[in-house]
């Protein structure tokens, strides 16, 4: 597993490819985030090689944006979907 704790590295449509390109040249496992992380990471999802994104392209971005050219994401919070604390260490299962 390869975990991207970085803001915003698997939303929208760029990062659902970068993601699948990713898993299948290291032949690994990849996590990562769909929003804007800060205390509250939000957007948190995984992916092996060979699996497609489950997750929705539009997911963390601000109303309106195009997720084949996303120009500015939303804030993490706690309620968003797939929250972790950043001092979680563990990827929850399903994630």
């Amino acid at each position: 597993l390869w975990w991207f704790r970085t803001c915003e590295t698997l939303g929208a449509v760029p990062g659902q490819t970068f993601a699948q390109a990713w898993s299948e040249f290291f032949d690994a496992r990849v996590a990562g985030h769909t929003y804007i992380i800060g205390p509250w990471q939000s957007g948190l999802h995984s992916l092996a090689p060979g699996e497609a994104p489950t997750w929705s392209a539009d997911e963390g971005l601000a109303p309106g944006e195009d997720p084949a050219a996303p120009r500015q994401a939303l804030w993490s919070r706690r309620r968003h979907p797939n929250t972790i604390h950043c001092l979680n260490n563990v990827i929850p299962s399903g994630y």
